[in-house]
């Protein structure tokens, strides 16, 4: 099994206030207990010392869904 259309919400904190809120979608099959180097489509704005990355929703895939 693996995870893929993996939808991650990004939030951007300056002094403890949202700042910032954003979402993306990592395309990739991605197994469990791995990690996964990804790059953001956007730019964090001026002063940002926090950011929390949620996972919100993935699809899981099986090794006969994979190849499709």
């Amino acid at each position: 099994m693996a995870y893929k259309d993996v939808r991650i919400k990004m939030l951007c904190y300056k002094q403890g206030t949202l700042t910032e809120e954003h979402e993306d979608i990592i395309d990739d099959a991605i197994q469990p207990n791995t990690s996964k180097a990804f790059k953001t489509k956007y730019r964090l704005p001026k002063g940002t010392d926090s950011v929390s990355l949620s996972i919100m929703q993935a699809t899981a895939i099986t090794a006969s869904t994979k190849d499709k």
